[in-house]
């Protein structure tokens, strides 16, 4: 029982995340070494969805429309925006990068500046921003 419980604990969870690993990147741990693609939301929007909800962005971002205590991302890319300090921008890449990675830079009207800035590397970044991209009526299907 206790050979099991050390299977089932420790080395499937183990054999899951090569199996994961070698999905999306295409190589075995013993090359990772290799530059890896980064994975977008174009490529695998499932990943990208995985990893708004693994970094928190979703318990105050929905991604349907609903209100949070952050807004939503539906919809957003293209859209224009108001801010506290009563400025408006169109929602572009470039908003979206500073909004992720300087929360405070801008504050939409209506929120309260309570982002914290995520610990993210640059291809989690732009997959981050390639999945609200996508999240636009032009895109949803």
């Amino acid at each position: 029982m206790r050979l099991t419980a050390v299977i089932v604990l420790v080395a499937l969870p183990l054999l899951a995340s090569l199996v994961v690993w070698n999905y999306f990147t295409g190589q075995s741990r013993s090359d990772a070494s290799v530059s890896v693609t980064p994975i977008l939301a174009t490529d695998h929007p499932e990943a990208a969805i995985y990893l708004a909800e693994s970094k928190g962005c979703t318990a105050c971002h929905s991604l349907d429309g609903s209100i949070g205590i952050g807004p939503s991302w539906e919809g957003i890319y293209g859209s224009t925006r108001t801010f506290a300090d009563g400025s408006m921008l169109q929602v572009d890449e470039a908003y979206l990068r500073e909004s992720i990675l300087q929360p405070g830079a801008r504050v939409v009207a209506g929120y309260q500046n309570v982002m914290v800035a995520p610990a993210l590397s640059e291809n989690e970044v732009a997959s981050l921003v390639e999945l609200i991209r996508r999240m636009t009526p032009e895109f949803v299907q």
